[in-house]
């Protein structure tokens, strides 16, 4: 039975037919994480366990970083499903023609808004690298993401880039005549029960389409079970059931990563205790994973969101990833 993912009802763990003492040893763990903001944790749309650290509440609302790109891919399917976008197979030329004129390399019109959210777009980046403060720096982020090199064919290779999911940022503002924040604001978030949710934005008024999108916990537990749900909230298809299929299923391979097996629609594809979760990732341990087969969302943020501080936010992923994967899921699986 479909949830309404606007009221975020609570429940205890017993009642979800959660094993107890195994949510309970969850809740202690989560305690001893030092750098854990918050824990959502939601089994049959019912929220089982919430807890929050630092200072943080429920109506703190976190900088969750690259988990701005899995709302911005739910954009992308909302302008679709409206009308205003073609096709994931539609060239992002049609809507960036005055940024595209004479490029210096031609395979640059052939990217389509599927390469973008599959991060196989072609041009060179290093996530993390100093191109990325460069970027920033410049007074036109478009114009220097279409200045990078062209090192490989669109669609041929996965290359994981903040500056791509931007260029979809200046898509759905280009296609629906707003920004991306408005957009949401008229089509996604109140009809989440979302509100006062901050995008920061470039040089141009465009909102960064990979980071910086600001929401508390229980909205993107509202989040996850929309895509839980299928695309579905409080009886409204709001994005299509194409759409969060064609999402969240591995789209293209990722290799190198063993923390990540597959790339979907601007979300993340892997097992974690025998049993398939997509989830949204942001840095410094930002997270929604959702378990489809056990009808559950597990929401994370922490206080690392902008720490230079490398092996203290890889201790971080790997104390939350395990929790999750020895404590969380297996509750559920009684």
């Amino acid at each position: 039975m479909e949830t309404r993912a606007t009221d975020l009802l609570t429940a205890t763990p017993a009642q979800q037919s959660l094993d107890q003492e195994k949510m309970a040893e969850a809740a202690r763990q989560a305690a001893a994480l030092p750098d854990l903001a918050s824990l959502l944790i939601l089994r049959n749309g019912y929220i089982v366990s919430e807890q929050y650290f630092h200072g943080s509440g429920q109506s703190t609302a976190f900088n969750v970083k690259s988990v701005s790109k899995s709302f911005l891919s739910a954009l992308i399917g909302i302008a679709i499903r409206e009308g205003k976008i073609g096709s994931p197979e539609q060239k992002i030329a049609d809507f960036l023609p005055d940024y595209l004129g004479q490029p210096a390399d031609p395979r640059k019109k052939e990217i389509t808004i599927g390469h973008l959210l599959t991060m196989t777009a072609g041009f060179e980046w290093l996530e993390n690298g100093p191109v990325v403060q460069d970027w920033v720096s410049s007074p036109d982020w478009i114009k220097f993401i279409f200045n990078l090199p062209q090192v490989s064919d669109p669609g041929r290779s996965f290359n994981y880039s903040t500056a791509g999911t931007h260029l979809l940022s200046a898509v759905i503002s280009r296609s629906t005549k707003m920004s991306a924040l408005e957009y949401a604001n008229k089509s996604l978030f109140p009809r989440l029960g979302i509100s006062g949710a901050r995008w920061d934005t470039d040089p141009q008024g465009y909102c960064f389409g990979g980071a910086e999108l600001y929401l508390t916990a229980r909205d993107l537990g509202k989040f996850g079970l929309l895509y839980l749900n299928r695309g579905s909230a409080a009886g409204e298809q709001i994005v299509s059931e194409d759409w969060v299929r064609e999402s969240t299923r591995r789209q293209v391979e990722v290799g190198g990563d063993p923390l990540k097996e597959g790339y979907g629609y601007l979300w993340w594809i892997r097992q974690y205790y025998g049993v398939y979760v997509y989830y949204a990732a942001g840095a410094g341990g930002q997270f929604i994973f959702c378990a489809p087969d056990l009808n559950m969302v597990v929401v994370s943020t922490s206080i690392l969101a902008n720490s230079s501080d490398q092996s203290r936010v890889f201790q971080h992923y790997i104390s939350m990833l395990k929790l999750l994967d020895q404590q969380i899921l297996p509750a559920a699986a009684r």
